[in-house]
């Protein structure tokens, strides 16, 4: 059945505006989180955050992802979206006014939501039921897999790049021969036992340096679902170059 549901703003707050967001996280469901907004139309450091968001002080953790933030007159002005902890590296379309030049802004966290504006594109796009999804290459990777040949204990090659950690099956890099990490346990001539690695190592996108995968997903974000891409792999002392055609990540990573 219908439930309530709360009104969106017209616009987006100015910096200085209080606002409270509404999560779940330490333990708590529903809570109401406090804060201001000090600015908007940032743009994140990361391919993988959001861009063009709100800048709040309030205090969020996880569990906080999602939620409304909501203005003095009740209407939610944006959702959730992450939390940095190096706010200096972000940039934004706005700039600080002088009667927020007085406060503690965030020097070291922040939290940022994204404007969810009545009649903006995004949200007419979602009320008309369109898939918001991003290209991927079909791998997964953990954190600590940037491969840099100066300080890693492993030669996986002489240039720096991203280990391909598990190749989703059935998907993009499964079809043009990308291979998972994998370790065994060998026994040398002498004798005595060893582990050796195997990776595949991305170090460039169509000729653009991918030394980690940050800057691996940059790039693969600036393309579009469906595209032919040229990657550069290392694969032990051969490199290598593999056409590949991006996929959708819903498709790609069914159930997560």
């Amino acid at each position: 059945r219908l439930v309530p549901a709360l009104q969106l703003s017209g616009s987006v707050p100015n910096p200085g505006a209080e606002v409270v967001a509404i999560g779940n996280s330490r333990g708590d469901f529903l809570a109401a989180r406090a804060g201001r907004v000090t600015r908007v139309g940032v743009r994140a450091g990361r391919a993988d955050f959001a861009s063009g968001t709100i800048e709040l002080t309030n205090s969020l953790a996880p569990g906080d992802s999602g939620g409304p933030v909501v203005n003095a007159r009740g209407q939610a002005v944006a959702v959730v979206s992450y939390i940095s902890f190096n706010p200096s590296a972000m940039s934004t379309q706005d700039w600080i006014p002088p009667y927020l030049r007085g406060i503690v802004l965030p020097s070291a966290f922040a939290s940022y939501a994204v404007p969810v504006i009545n009649d903006s594109e995004l949200v007419t796009g979602i009320l008309a039921g369109d898939m918001r999804d991003v290209p991927v290459i079909g791998f997964s990777w953990q954190q600590g897999f940037d491969y840099d040949p100066r300080s890693s204990q492993v030669y996986l090659g002489a240039k720096p790049g991203t280990i391909v950690y598990l190749v989703a099956a059935g998907g993009p890099a499964a079809r043009a021969g990308l291979r998972s990490f994998s370790q065994s346990r060998v026994t040398r001539p002498d004798g005595t036992g060893a582990i050796e690695t195997t990776a595949d190592v991305i170090v460039a996108i169509d000729g653009e340096m991918t030394p980690t995968f940050s800057d691996l997903l940059a790039v693969v974000r600036e393309k579009s679902i469906g595209q032919t891409v040229t990657l550069t792999v290392q694969r032990g002392n051969a490199t290598f170059e593999i056409e590949l055609t991006l996929g959708a990540k819903r498709s790609v990573f069914v159930g997560g």
